[in-house]
């Protein structure tokens, strides 16, 4: 998939109007560890981690088996330090309480090689009706 379908394809995902059931997630990151910068590959490598284990949790074998998984939209992002952290928006199925997955993002991030404690939820229902 090229740059310009990728783009096309989450903005016609937006579109489709209201998603219920979502975690707005911010996780920050260590710049480095056990004497390892932290670089854009190794932000994204943890990150797929810390995903795979998430969804491991929750859909079983279905995750790899099926690909039965959560609808996120990450986002790495450079703060004015130049520090790395992620922006997620995590859609749920209804039948997972938000509650259940909080704990679980915060108990996976907490193992991660890069990982700061520090992490923001907001559970929210998002509305993109006005993205172009």
């Amino acid at each position: 998939m090229t740059r310009n379908e990728y783009i096309t394809s989450i903005r016609n995902w937006f579109r489709k109007g209201t998603i219920n059931n979502c975690l707005a997630v911010t996780l920050t990151m260590k710049q480095s560890a056990d004497h390892v910068k932290l670089d854009q590959y190794l932000a994204q490598q943890n990150m797929r981690h810390f995903l795979n284990k998430l969804n491991k949790q929750f859909f079983g074998n279905s995750f790899q088996r099926y690909d039965k998984r959560f609808d996120v939209i990450p986002v790495l992002d450079r703060s004015n330090w130049q520090r790395l952290h992620y922006h997620l928006i995590i859609r749920y199925p209804v039948e997972i309480d938000a509650t259940d997955l909080t704990q679980a993002i915060h108990s996976h991030w907490d193992k991660q090689d890069f990982r700061i404690t520090r992490i923001e939820l907001i559970p929210s229902t998002l509305n993109f009706g006005l993205i172009t």
